[in-house]
């Protein structure tokens, strides 16, 4: 039998008011990714007898061609090189996957057409309103029967943690507080932290 803990156990939760001047109205539009001409091809049109451009290891947008579908860390990049444009259309907006989320509506499709190469090509991003949902009506109802809105809030909550002191590992939401960490016997370091959970009480 296991011997009882001593002393008091502090348990810590971060909650999280969303706040909305739309009504609580939540916009969700599609992001797809077109794959367009060839960097290479262009390269070589556009240049006489200049060597085209080589991808480096050091985060370049150039690859070494094309890598068929775009994995979401490539979207996000993309996305991210296009965060002015879309700001000056949404002025505040959620990118998750391939969504994105704004408290703006617009019923006509927007299209952004990349000005530089990303992992050997460009693309034409096209961005369509798909639905909507109302923040005030996931209180009534349980998350899992809206997965598209537990990965918007699950994304303001990842961000709002990220933009401070804590540290993510691994790709799951666990954030960690280096600035707190104990040493036990010069081995063992332990980071205390938060493991995330996305739901609505």
């Amino acid at each position: 039998m296991a011997a009882p803990l001593k002393g008091p156990i502090e348990l810590i939760t971060n909650n999280f008011r969303i706040k909305s001047q739309n009504h609580g109205i939540i916009y969700t539009y599609r992001v797809d990714f077109i794959d367009g001409q060839s960097a290479a091809i262009i390269e070589s049109s556009n240049t006489q007898g200049v060597p085209p451009q080589t991808s480096d290891d050091q985060g370049s947008n150039v690859s070494r061609g094309s890598l068929g579908a775009l994995e979401t860390f490539q979207k996000y990049k993309i996305i991210n090189a296009h965060t002015h444009q879309l700001k000056q259309i949404f002025l505040q907006f959620v990118f998750v996957g391939s969504n994105l989320f704004s408290t703006s509506d617009f019923d006509t499709q927007i299209t952004l057409e990349t000005t530089a190469p990303f992992y050997g090509r460009y693309y034409t991003i096209v961005i369509e309103k798909c639905s909507a949902f109302l923040l005030d009506d996931l209180n009534n109802s349980k998350m899992e029967d809206h997965p598209i809105a537990l990965s918007f809030i699950n994304s303001i909550i990842k961000n709002s943690l990220r933009n401070s002191q804590l540290r993510q590992i691994g790709r799951n939401p666990r954030f960690f507080m280096p600035a707190r960490a104990k040493v036990f016997q010069s081995q063992v370091e332990t980071w205390p932290g938060f493991f995330t959970s996305s739901w609505i009480f």
